[in-house]
């Protein structure tokens, strides 16, 4: 006589239960079924892939006003950035020229001040 195992599952009302155990066939089956689907997923991940990266003809005219409109961003996306540097260098240096030109003023004020009598 063949020998089944067996073993106690126990559910959450406390309810035992005799289950058979999964025998090595279907346990091999399991694996070789999980196995082929993750084949499956892969190749049709691949499959889409190159399928997306495929080049296809694009059967459309491109008028002269998109082109005008690209080169009309790229410039003024130049002209800000040029701007930003620009602002960046600039207002720093105007502050300290004017600082200095209030310190001339201020040490031109002091000598032009009439000397304390004695």
């Amino acid at each position: 006589m063949r020998h089944i195992a067996t073993r106690m599952t126990t559910s959450r009302w406390g309810i035992g239960a005799v289950t058979r155990a999964p025998s090595t066939i279907s346990v091999r089956k399991a694996r070789a079924d999980s196995a082929l689907t993750f084949a499956v997923w892969v190749t049709g991940i691949v499959l889409a892939g190159l399928t997306y990266l495929a080049p296809s003809p694009a059967m459309a005219y491109i008028g002269p006003g998109a082109g005008l409109t690209a080169i009309g961003s790229l410039l003024a996306l130049i002209a800000g950035i040029l701007l930003a540097i620009v602002g960046f260098v600039w207002y720093p240096i105007r502050r300290l020229r004017r600082r200095m030109r209030a310190r001339k003023g201020a040490l031109a004020a002091e000598k032009s001040k009439d000397p304390p009598p004695q």
